[in-house]
């Protein structure tokens, strides 16, 4: 997975040296051209919302979160924080197990960012309280587990994010 992201990245960073596109209008590029088509599947970002949560709840990267989960936690549903949740496929397919979660994702949009969560939510009839602003971050994340995917692999500025994570997590242990 780690590579297909940085695959993204790479096509996004080519597309806004070439054409001055926004990630928003990166994704829909990369979907419409047939060169990135299996990128696309791997990635979990067609234009088909309710497809990619359906192949990401079968993803062996879902089921290892789900042991890991299931370990730590001895089965019980607990609340998860889904940093950088993009288009919420993994946000929606916990809440779908039970879990209770927010999912922190600054962009609006509705391809990849918190309205595409909102819609998926919806439609499958879960629910998932958004973050878009950081400083909201503080007031969610206490007693919560913090998942990431898209934050850690550089997709937001780690300076931004994780100083607010750090800082949560040493004021619970003193």
């Amino acid at each position: 997975m780690l590579s297909q992201i940085q695959s993204l990245e790479e096509i996004q960073q080519q597309l806004l040296k070439n054409y001055k596109m926004n990630w928003h209008d990166t994704i829909i590029s990369i979907q419409k051209s047939d060169i990135y088509k299996d990128l696309v599947l791997d990635t979990f970002i067609s234009s088909d919302l309710n497809l990619n949560i359906k192949r990401y709840s079968e993803s062996q990267e879902f089921k290892e979160i789900k042991k890991i989960i299931s370990k730590i936690y001895s089965g019980r549903k607990i609340k998860i924080l889904d940093v950088g949740a993009g288009n919420g496929i993994s946000s929606i397919a916990l809440a779908k197990e039970g879990h209770y979660i927010t999912a922190l994702e600054p962009d609006n949009s509705d391809l990849v960012g918190s309205q595409a969560i909102r819609f998926g939510a919806n439609i499958n009839k879960v629910k998932i309280e958004i973050i878009a602003i950081i400083t909201d971050l503080v007031t969610a994340a206490k007693d919560t587990a913090i998942v990431t995917s898209a934050a850690d692999k550089g997709a937001y500025k780690r300076s931004t994010i994780f100083p607010c994570i750090f800082e949560i997590i040493k004021e619970e242990d003193e």
